[in-house]
């Protein structure tokens, strides 16, 4: 019976058909019970409501968009200028499924579906990338890993997710994918301009397609978010270290211009053709221009024969003559690019302060250092918590040292044994105090680096230290040095009073880069991409969907060492080297010497080898030799020569071959006929630590999240919106003027309501739900500006009539729609939108107990006379007042010196009256203060809210608290 061979480009197609449809289990099949409800179809994100409002829109007048949305914002609407690429494609997917007619299920099928299948997708370039840089092993596994991994990617990518996230991290990473091989192919076909004005295409081109695709999907990223500059910054970045690699080490830059011009070029031809903003566009031009003038003014030093260092010192100069042009000459535009800036790596404000997703993702609270949420992102690729899968660090080092004890020569060995030294000295952290002012929670695992961020120290380390014989000892110590710089990095980041300091470790780093040996200039592209990615969580967490893709690579690339290492390297005929396509290739036969063919010494560099090739291929190449079958074997043993001396990576592994002897030993084991039994326990065990420690952790957190669509609309909220669309009037007059094609207004005019239009008032995190549930007009909404949201604030805080009625009366507000959050989860963040002291309205006190201060919130009696309370919690009609509690505290300090209220002693009275009185006849050196501990209790007596009339409850069971409350305005009687 004839055996069933599968080829390993057929196994590794399969791998990833199983990790697409894997994906799509975590992304459809889990959470769908939450997305489709009963004949409802939700949406998994807050944002999402709004663009799909747009899609409605779009897909009614397709292909022209509206250019103006009155329903948007009350009073002034919204200029529509663009649609995201993203949404354009859902729209066009719902026209064409519609036939040019799509139903509102079409659309939101199509809007649910989308993300998911992207998110699935997002497999195919993890993989490419991964075998680039490493080989395809490395990339079965970083897909395998990608499709797993839990945390923002995995919410921002499953069914419902209408939001862009998803489509920025498919974009990018498709755009990194292409410009990486054509960084790739350009250097191993030492693509220069003289290839291009010959129209050799044998030459150009696969660097020329990768770099039109790059461009293409660096296009469809600029037009799907307007923070898409950041990309362009890395990329810029990039050119700049490589430019200056280049020139010192007397190498043409020809590939590089081309590359890095032709990728800007299609990506701001996709910018004008959809454009988003003037200011990205007008920085795409200036970014477009960096290759061809770093590529001028390396020329112009290198033929005036000044000094290499001269370059990056004339670079420097320009690069601040033009920040001072710019600052003078355009101020404008300088301070909006520097907002830009700082909106990701310096974010400040209400909404820095009061939006979740904005919050460092190592002190999500107020400076206090937890690993959570990023344990929650990445498991064990960042940090390594909890305490048991310290256990799991074990297991691999015990890996690592059975490998140690048994192999029979020591190359890769240090890569394996600085594991166990790593492990010892993280526990050991583990154990260790940070600095008190960062508040470190005594139930908090300490920083613990993880898979991916020990990768990042290896490949550092191999950057600088590739090639050279070592003591493992040495290499390992070199691997910790790495991995405590990135934790310097990843910590310094993380605290805004100390985030300047986070320049000596990036420094470091980047003088790393400038290391890197030739032939790399694709890998320093994915490092400073994972430098600059890495560093944007610790300042804003919702970046974390961005970090996923290089993590799930570098967390692969580990892997793939442990596994290698532990025995795979031993079983087959021919070893694939990890990092080295094609290595299997590289023993080297006795009678061949590679230097011996290009008569050059065993230190020869780069030049000389590149010299000695040209000398030898123009003697074979001339007259009736290349005929000859003697040359031509010649030939092709000098090209061999040549491509396995000038790639660092080949020219290390084959240095190292000759050395042990590989040959020999090879041949030897295949007299025997026999592979060592150990090598296959070695394997085995290897593969299941990486699969317990690196892909089990990843697996249990995203089957938990995707069972739990955590910002999926309430059902309560769905039935009070669909309420509100079915039970009040149409603010534009026509129940169809939602669909409605909207003209652009000319410069400096309004948009002009009809009388019929009116607002509802809701906080802004729910406007988008009024747009498009409800169909509705709000107030205020997500996109968070500042004006109409302090207006609101200040409108639910009023405790005043007459002020509230003023504000009503601007807002033109109809309808106040609260829900049980807004009086007591998000009270804080009106406060402070409004610029209220929170310790005036809901206090913290501090109740010590056997050693330990806890805090206590309680309310305070101007808590009560607000708005918004009255009216959710008391339905707007008073209260006659009740029990009320006296605290007496005094004032203290903590370890940092801030104050706090301590309590002395606390007592319950039966009337505010009574409590005002017993305050009253105190005379000791104690503080007091009358409070209320339950919000919807009021210690003092309420008046009824005039002019407002409850008309929408959700429905609620026993008696219980509705999540929902709708509030008409009536006028007074």
């Amino acid at each position: 019976m004839a055996k069933i061979r599968i080829s390993t480009p057929l196994l590794i197609g399969l791998l990833l058909v199983a990790f697409i449809v894997i994906s799509l289990l975590f992304r459809i099949f889990l959470p769908y019970g939450d997305i489709f409800v009963g004949d409802d179809i939700k949406y998994a994100s807050n944002d999402a409501y709004y663009y799909m409002r747009l899609v409605d829109n779009l897909s009614h007048h397709f292909p022209t968009l509206t250019q103006f949305d009155p329903y948007f914002l009350y009073p002034g609407g919204n200029i529509v200028t663009s649609l995201p690429t993203f949404h354009w494609i859902t729209a066009i997917l719902a026209w064409m499924g519609g036939a040019g007619h799509p139903t509102q299920n079409i659309i939101d099928l199509i809007g649910v579906y989308l993300p998911a299948i992207l998110g699935a997708l997002l497999v195919i370039p993890v993989f490419f990338i991964a075998r680039a840089l490493f080989n395809k092993w490395v990339g079965v596994l970083a897909a395998g890993l990608i499709a797993v991994l839990p945390g923002e990617l995995l919410s921002r990518s499953m069914l419902g997710a209408g939001d862009n996230p998803v489509a920025e991290v498919f974009f990018t990473t498709t755009a990194l994918m292409f410009l990486i091989l054509a960084v790739k192919a350009a250097v191993q076909k030492q693509l220069s301009f003289s290839h291009i004005f010959k129209g050799d295409w044998k030459v150009m081109l696969k660097p020329l397609i990768y770099s039109v695709l790059a461009g293409v999907f660096l296009g469809f990223y600029l037009t799907t978010w307007q923070g898409a500059l950041i990309f362009v910054f890395i990329l810029v970045l990039y050119y700049i270290i490589q430019f200056i690699i280049n020139h010192l080490k007397r190498k043409s830059s020809d590939y590089l211009c081309i590359v890095g011009f032709l990728t800007l070029l299609l990506a701001l031809i996709m910018l004008l053709i959809n454009p988003m903003s003037s200011d990205v566009t007008l920085a795409m031009v200036i970014a477009l221009l960096v290759p061809p003038v770093l590529w001028g003014i390396s020329k112009l030093i290198s033929s005036r024969g000044f000094k290499e260092y001269f370059y990056p010192v004339t670079l420097a100069v320009i690069g601040g003559l033009a920040v001072v042009v710019v600052y003078f000459g355009a101020q404008g535009m300088f301070h909006t690019l520097l907002a830009k800036f700082n909106f990701v790596f310096f974010p400040t404000g209400s909404s820095a302060i009061t939006t979740l997703e904005m919050t460092p993702m190592l002190t999500p609270q107020e400076n206090i250092f937890t690993t959570n949420v990023a344990w929650g992102n990445f498991s064990t690729h960042i940090f390594i918590a909890p305490w048991w899968l310290i256990f799991g660090i074990g297991a691999a080092a015990i890996c690592a040292y059975l490998l140690y004890l048994n192999s029979r020569n020591g190359n890769g060995v240090s890569l394996l044994v600085f594991f166990i030294i790593t492990a010892v000295i993280m526990i050991i952290l583990t154990a260790t105090q940070m600095p008190n002012e960062y508040n470190l929670l005594d139930d908090q695992v300490k920083f613990i680096p993880g898979v991916a961020i020990i990768s990042m120290g290896v490949l550092f380390y191999t950057l600088i230290r590739r090639g050279q014989e070592q003591r493992w000892y040495i290499s390992a110590l070199w691997v910790v040095a790495m991995i405590a710089t990135l934790s310097l990095l990843v910590v310094f980041t993380t605290y805004s009073n100390i985030r300047y300091l986070a320049l000596i470790p990036l420094a470091i780093l980047v003088y790393i880069l400038f290391k890197q040996s030739e032939g790399d200039e694709h890998l320093r592209l994915f490092l400073v991409w994972s430098l600059v990615i890495l560093i944007i969580p610790m300042i804003q967490r919702r970046f974390q969907y961005y970090l996923a893709v290089n993590f799930a690579v570098l967390s692969a690339y580990l892997s793939w060492q442990i596994i290698w290492l532990a025995g795979i390297k031993k079983l087959v005929k021919q070893p694939e080297e990890p990092g080295i396509k094609g290595a299997a290739r590289l023993e080297a036969p006795k009678e061949q010497d590679y230097y011996t063919i290009l008569g050059v010494g065993k230190n020869a560099d780069f030049t000389t080898i590149k010299k000695a090739y040209r000398r030898l291929m123009q003697d074979y190449q001339s007259g009736q030799e290349q005929k000859d079958a003697e040359s031509k074997k010649r030939m092709k043993e000098i090209n061999k020569a040549y491509e396995t001396l000038t790639n660092p990576r080949l020219r290390a592994s084959y240095d190292s071959s000759r050395r042990k002897g590989y040959e020999k030993k090879s041949a030897k084991s295949k007299r025997k006929g026999q592979t060592p039994k150990l090598y296959y326990v070695n394997t085995i065990l290897a593969i299941i630590v990486v699969f317990l420690f690196v892909f089990c952790p990843s697996i249990s957190q995203a089957q938990a999240q995707s069972q739990v669509v955590s910002y999926a609309l309430s059902d309560n909220w769905q039935a009070a919106m669909l309420w509100m669309k079915d039970n009040t009037p149409a603010p534009m007059g026509d129940p169809e003027a939602y669909y409605k094609y909207y003209d652009a207004l000319p410069p400096g005019e309004e948009f002009e309501y009809p009388e019929s239009a009116y607002a509802v008032t809701a906080w802004w995190d729910y406007g988008y739900w009024i747009i498009r549930v409800a169909q509705r007009i709000p107030n205020v909404n997500p996109s968070q500006s500042p004006g109409p949201i302090r207006k609101v604030a200040s409108f639910f805080l009023s405790q005043d009539k007459d002020a509230a009625d003023a504000l009503r009366q601007e807002l033109n507000s109809r309808y106040i729609v609260a829900d049980y959050e807004i009086t007591t989860g998000k009270y804080w963040a009106m406060l402070n939108w409004a610029g209220l002291d929170q310790e005036k309205y809901i206090p913290t006190f501090y109740i010590e107990q056997e050693g330990m201060v806890y805090p206590r919130q309680v309310f305070s009696i101007d808590y009560y006379s607000t708005l918004i309370v009255r009216l959710f919690n008391f339905n707007g009609q008073g209260a006659p007042g009740g029990k009320a509690v006296v605290i007496t505290y005094q004032e203290a300090l903590d370890v940092n010196g801030i104050i706090f209220k301590l309590v002395v002693d606390a007592q319950e009275f039966v009337s505010y009256q009574d409590a005002l009185n017993f305050v009253n006849t105190q005379e000791s050196n104690y503080k007091y203060e009358i409070v209320g501990v339950d919000p919807f209790t009021s210690p003092i007596p309420l008046e009824p809210v005039e002019g407002y009339q409850l008309v929408y409850n959700s429905p609620t069971s026993n008696d219980a608290i509705p999540e929902i409350k709708i509030f008409e305005y009536i006028g007074d009687d």
